[in-house]
């Protein structure tokens, strides 16, 4: 069954995410959700790495990059491609270069549920297959 993380400190955001994927897939998809990169890492264990349709993370600026941490973690085990991370901040404008020396896709807040939609839609066809 395809899973599909997200990740976001606060409940409200968090939940309208759950909400738009549910609109979003015909067929049954597991959304697992984290409010932090701890809780991530903990439901990512139980998950194979090839159930993982993409991973959606709220990002913020210094001093609270342990949301990109999280990112990098999944990226240098190299068992997740970069685009299947759909990296969601408020500050898109600012952290575009930390999403593009990434390769992660960026959508800035507020955002549309078209915007998500396609965002999520190409992360979750992405091959499984890491990038080179």
């Amino acid at each position: 069954m395809l899973t599909i993380l997200v990740m976001d400190d606060e409940p409200a955001p968090r939940e309208l995410f759950v909400e738009f994927l549910k609109a979003i897939f015909d067929d049954p998809v597991r959304i697992l959700e984290a409010s932090n990169p701890k809780e991530a890492h903990e439901l990512l264990a139980d998950v194979h790495t090839s159930d993982i349709g993409c991973i959606i993370a709220d990002v913020q600026q210094r001093p609270f990059f342990k949301d990109w941490e999280f990112i990098d973690a999944l990226l240098a085990k190299g068992e997740i491609p970069k685009a299947k991370i759909v990296a969601i901040s408020a500050l898109a404008q600012i952290l575009d270069k930390e999403a593009s020396t990434r390769g992660v896709v960026l959508l800035g807040k507020p955002l549309t549920f078209n915007e998500f939609q396609a965002a999520v839609r190409l992360a979750c066809l992405w091959p499984n297959k890491p990038s080179a």
